[in-house]
């Protein structure tokens, strides 16, 4: 899978995609949050010169594993909103060039262990939000998609998906599988506020002994502004 770009407004769930696309390859999947202070010896180690020194998660995820995981050729590395990324001393947008290129990827050496080592079998996904804030020589090694806000019943079909998972994600296998309702009141909403709508809707849920989740069990506030008058309000 070559690397890929996916570009488009915060909450729309590209990061979602992400890690939902690692649970149906079967594979291990790192998030690497861009918009910290990341630098290059995440990714290759930290030079041995320094007392610090420890190999970068890239020689971990693929020589010995890390986590309980084991060592996988072909791990799913998550490069959250590259478009903070910041390049100053051991940014990581330098071995990024390398990283990105199948054939200086076959063999990359970790700083620390000053081993070399295969991982030209990665598969990169990185995520932002302004596309022209990338450098273009590094844009240049991604497959650019830009995710355009949904609309009508695509906006449904999305906000069901993202309550069924969370659903299922933090109800421990005791909730029914939710009404569709629950959708097309959130369908207004990002990715993210539905996971935290649907979150506080199942705390309340728990806190009444139900394990049934309703309409009435959202935080007002997520609802859709539509029909404001038939609004539900929390259970007592």
């Amino acid at each position: 899978i070559p690397p890929i770009l996916l570009g488009g407004g915060p909450g729309l769930g590209k990061t979602h995609f992400t890690q939902a696309l690692a649970r149906a390859l079967g594979l291990p999947c790192r998030r690497q949050g861009m918009d910290a202070a990341v630098t290059g010896s995440s990714f290759i180690g930290v030079e041995k010169k320094w007392s610090n020194a420890t190999p970068g998660f890239l020689f971990n995820m693929i020589c010995t594993g890390m986590a309980g995981e084991v060592p996988i050729a072909n791990p799913i590395v998550l490069l959250d909103e590259l478009d903070k990324c910041t390049q100053h001393y051991d940014s990581p947008i330098s071995p990024l060039h390398g990283l990105l290129e199948p054939v200086s990827a076959s063999r990359v050496r970790d700083q620390s262990l000053e081993i070399e080592f295969d991982c030209s079998r990665v598969v990169w996904i990185a995520t932002a939000n302004l596309l022209p804030r990338i450098p273009q020589s590094l844009r240049s090694r991604f497959r650019e998609f830009w995710i355009e806000l949904p609309t009508g019943q695509e906006a449904i079909q999305f906000a069901q998906g993202v309550v069924r998972e969370t659903v299922k994600r933090l109800g421990n296998g005791e909730f029914a599988t939710p009404e569709r309702a629950i959708g097309v009141q959130l369908a207004h909403l990002t990715a993210r506020e539905i996971y935290q709508a649907v979150e506080d809707a199942l705390a309340r849920a728990m806190e009444n002994g139900r394990t049934v989740l309703t309409v009435r069990d959202l935080p007002i506030d997520a609802l859709c502004e539509d029909e404001p008058e038939s609004k539900p309000t929390y259970l007592n």
